[in-house]
Order: structure tokens, then sequence, then C-alpha cells
């Protein structure tokens, strides 16, 4: 799988004020953060699920708790 769609999908994730982090893990898997909250280990084809759901409100908040919780904070969109 192509790095370039990791990338942008990070690129897009970091648009919308989410700045994941993402690191790929001498198995092969990818560890993925946000905001120092630890997402977990994800495949090739798990990374792309977790950095499109993380680009859509509704999802966010199941992604990411702290996320979810912190409705008084403003996220830029």
């Amino acid at each position: 799988m192509s790095r370039s769609i990791i990338q942008t999908l990070l690129a897009k994730c970091h648009d919308a004020g989410y700045p994941a982090v993402c690191y790929r893990l001498k198995s092969g898997y990818y560890r993925v953060s946000l905001h120092d909250e630890d997402l977990g280990n994800w495949s090739e084809l798990g990374i792309l699920g977790v950095l499109s759901l993380l680009q859509q409100e509704f999802h966010r908040g199941r992604l990411v708790p702290s996320v979810g919780t912190d409705k008084g904070k403003s996220h830029p969109r």
C-alpha cells in the first residue's frame, strides 16, 4: 500500500485541526495517536480507516474519547 495515501489522509486530519501522528513499527503495523492519546496499532488497511474516520465528526468522538468529551472546546473543521 502506498505511503502517499497515508500521508494524504494525515494531511487532511491536520487540515481539519486534528494533528494525528502515525509511524510504522518494525512489525509493519502503524501506531497512531492524537493529542498524545494512543489510538492503537493498526494494519495498513486499518490505518486508512482510522485516518478517514478521524475526519468525520460523528466517528471522531468514538475513536478518541477525549475529543468526544470536550464538547466545550471548538475544533476547526
